[in-house]
């Protein structure tokens, strides 16, 4: 299979799972009430590689993508990607990490738009019980090169996690611990979604 098979199914793929996403929040969120509650909910195209960087020209764009992001893109590579980004009028989210250089992250910052993702724990991903010293001193590397927003990702599960972000950073990804949420509760994955950002939040309904 080549790159650009894999694009073009990582497309027809996307916008099948962007419609599902797209019918789950509308069941989770009440409309008037989301951007008080949740924030505004973006639709991000991950890849693993791109066949070009002309291949998303309008592509992603079409089926939903409103940001892409390609972990562990080379660092020579990502200016290229930048300028296909740009004309298709999406945002490039780039990953930094604890053990990011201070010359990788400065690089990274720069050619980021949307806003840096801030991959908060080494290792395989997962809830974890506490966020890591190394992981807030990350955020604080990277507010010291960019005033993009910063959202960290990786091990999130829990209000507790939320509350100590506030103040260090704008967003939070969590992923993991909601799949495990709805994947207990297969018959109510729009129930066991919304009880899962309201715990989070620490919002009552």
């Amino acid at each position: 299979m080549t790159p650009s098979d894999d694009w073009e199914q990582g497309m027809e793929r996307f916008a099948i799972d962007n419609d599902t996403v797209e019918r789950l929040l509308n069941g989770v969120l009440d409309p008037e009430d989301a951007p008080h509650r949740f924030g505004e909910v973006v639709a991000l195209l991950q890849a693993a590689a791109l066949p070009s960087s002309g291949a998303m020209d309008g592509e992603a764009a079409a089926v939903g993508a409103e940001a892409v992001i390609v972990p562990d893109l080379p660092d020579d590579e990502a200016v290229q990607l930048r300028e296909a980004a740009d004309a298709a009028g999406l945002a490039l989210i780039l990953l930094v990490a604890p053990t990011t250089t201070a010359a990788r992250l400065e690089a990274a910052c720069r050619r980021a738009t949307g806003f840096v993702y801030c991959v908060g724990v080494t290792g395989t991903t997962g809830a974890r019980a506490h966020i890591s010293q190394e992981a807030l001193d990350l955020l604080m590397r990277v507010k010291a090169v960019t005033s993009l927003p910063r959202a960290l990702g990786f091990g999130l599960s829990r209000h507790e996690h939320i509350r100590a972000l506030r103040g260090r950073a704008e967003a939070a990804v969590v992923g993991a611990a909601l799949i495990d949420r709805i994947g207990a509760a297969p018959r109510r994955p729009v129930e066991a979604a919304e009880s899962f950002l309201v715990e989070m939040l620490g919002t009552a309904r």
